[in-house]
Order: C-alpha cells, then structure tokens, then sequence
C-alpha cells in the first residue's frame, strides 16, 4: 500500500505530496493544491512519478523531488498537454478562444 503524506508551504506558495515508502516528494503550486484538493494531488503526483520514470528508463532515488507540472504542462487540463519533446514555439497560441499558429 502506498502511504502519501501532504502539506502546504505558503512561505514558499507551494504544497508538496510525498510517497513516504519510497521519499519521493512532488510539489505543486500551492492555488493549484487548494483548487483540486489532496485526493488529486496525491494522483496527479503518481502519474508524474510513474511518467518521469517510463521515460528515464530508471528509478527514482530517495530524496527526489519532482515538479507536479513541467514548463509544457503547467496546469493545462490533460487533454490540453503536449510532449515535453516538442519545441514550446511550434505550439499555436489560443488568443480570445481563437488558435493562431
């Protein structure tokens, strides 16, 4: 059973969830955290252990720390991320709810 544990650092506007089996510890923007609560960090922060994983090839070590959100998602809703290979320039712009390139 995984055993997470979550707290806020408002000095530092972040909130953070650490999987204490393993001291791995993923940090969120702290309005992100009181928006979606603790439930959604705790799973948001499994899907970003998991992802940065599968992509490394490799295990996290004790003591990692994580961004819940990489500079291509940020706080987009899923369907609104894109790879982090992909160059942010070559992403069209929304504008007013209108895509421009």
């Amino acid at each position: 059973m995984r055993r997470w544990l979550t707290w806020d650092e408002p000095d530092r506007a972040v909130a953070v969830a650490q999987w204490t089996e393993r001291d791995v510890c993923v940090v969120f923007p702290i309005h992100w955290a009181a928006v979606f609560g603790q439930q959604e960090m705790v799973s948001r922060a499994k899907e970003r252990i998991a992802d940065v994983e599968r992509k490394s090839g490799r295990t996290l070590t004790p003591g990692s720390v994580l961004l819940a959100f990489s500079r291509h998602v940020e706080c987009l809703p899923r369907t609104h991320t894109v790879e982090p290979d992909v160059p942010r320039g070559l992403l069209p712009r929304i504008v007013n709810g209108a895509t421009r390139a």
